[in-house]
């Protein structure tokens, strides 16, 4: 019986601990988000956004996504060559321009 609450104390102090731990990263991630977002128009930084963004207003094709390469990726462009519908995997290109 001795051992079962030894056990039972032990898992419960790393039970508590990794809560705890948990519980800080999420509101450290939180705070320093709202410090991103606070400096980032002092300093007249724009917010980039994520590929699901820019999916949302200049879609690529289904079948266009998982055919691009990092060397489609240009500075602001996203040069489609390949599809993978395409019966050889090469489609005239398209060029889509990014943000």
């Amino acid at each position: 019986m001795n051992t079962v609450a030894v056990i039972l104390l032990i898992l419960l102090v790393v039970v508590l601990r990794a809560a705890v731990v948990g519980l800080v990263f999420v509101w450290g991630a939180i705070k320093d988000g709202e410090e991103d977002k606070a400096v980032q128009p002092r300093l007249g930084i724009r917010r980039r956004r994520g590929w699901a963004a820019k999916q949302r207003s200049d879609p690529v094709r289904p079948s266009e996504a998982p055919a691009l390469r990092w060397g489609d990726v240009q500075e602001r462009t996203v040069v489609v060559e390949r599809s993978l519908s395409a019966p050889s995997g090469r489609r005239s290109p398209a060029t889509r321009k990014a943000l």
